[in-house]
């Protein structure tokens, strides 16, 4: 299931998601099943990621190196929307990491520059309870 597992993070229902350099996004269930893998990009090149994470929606968060942008899907895979390198990081940032503030709903983004940038990725709170 991996070849070059980097970074590993869970969602809000158990689901192991993993960055893989060679196989992209592979995501398995709790008990270690795979459920799917996330490889291709909408700009027609192949996921190369890097710091991943999950939002309370269970959206996954991941850097990808090679279109330099953070790739946001949803909890089975399909492709959301990306955040471009400029509105993220500035004009020499590539992100490398990525974490999410579960309280304030930001996120934060590391570069290979050393920079640490923040985005505002969900705008209003979501009740989770029911």
């Amino acid at each position: 299931m991996f070849k070059d597992p980097d970074y590993i993070t869970e969602n809000n229902n158990g689901d192991i998601v993993v960055s893989d350099y060679w196989h992209g996004v592979v995501v398995a269930n709790h008990e270690g099943n795979y459920r799917f893998t996330y490889i291709d990009t909408p700009f027609g090149s192949r996921l190369l990621p890097r710091g991943i994470c999950t939002d309370t929606l269970s959206n996954i968060l991941v850097c990808d190196c090679y279109t330099e942008t953070v790739m946001i899907l949803d909890k089975v895979g399909r492709y959301l929307l990306h955040i471009p390198k400029d509105l993220s990081l500035g004009p020499l940032g590539k992100p490398c990491s990525v974490s999410y503030d579960w309280n304030n709903h930001l996120l934060w983004i590391g570069s290979w520059n050393n920079t640490l940038s923040r985005y505002r990725h969900i705008h209003r709170r979501y009740d989770l309870s029911g």
